[in-house]
């Protein structure tokens, strides 16, 4: 089943547009709206898993054009082991984001989402 929208950072969404059948995931990012290229943005995750990690799973922050299509990612481990997710992670914004865009957060391991949501964006300060 898809998962509801944790009414986090205004206007978002699950991953359903991505055909991704995931939990839901709780997340806060700023600046928001996205500022300059090369800027530091913070993401603040608060996730109880469904399933302990593994040395393969990974958190995902993806910029997005407003078609779904990848301009630029972060992608960082997660320890072994954990039952849940309480941090702030840090992810540079990368160049040549639109005006419109969305920012996509993901758990996943060896290429199976388990978390998901988009964040769906019409304007930018940078």
């Amino acid at each position: 089943m898809y998962f509801m929208v944790n009414g986090t950072n205004k206007k978002s969404s699950n991953c359903a547009n991505f055909n991704i059948n995931a939990s839901i995931i709780d997340v806060n990012w700023k600046p928001d709206p996205l500022g300059f290229d090369g800027q530091k943005m913070n993401f603040t995750v608060n996730l109880t898993l469904d399933e302990p990690t593994t040395f393969y799973t990974k958190i995902m922050f993806s910029f997005n054009d407003d078609k779904g299509r990848v301009i630029g990612y972060t992608l960082l481990p997660l320890e072994e082991n954990a039952t849940s997710i309480l941090d702030t992670f840090h992810a540079i914004i990368p160049r040549n984001i639109p005006r419109k865009y969305t920012v996509s957060v993901a758990v996943e391991t060896l290429g199976v989402f388990s978390h998901c949501i988009n964040f769906y964006r019409n304007s930018r300060t940078g």
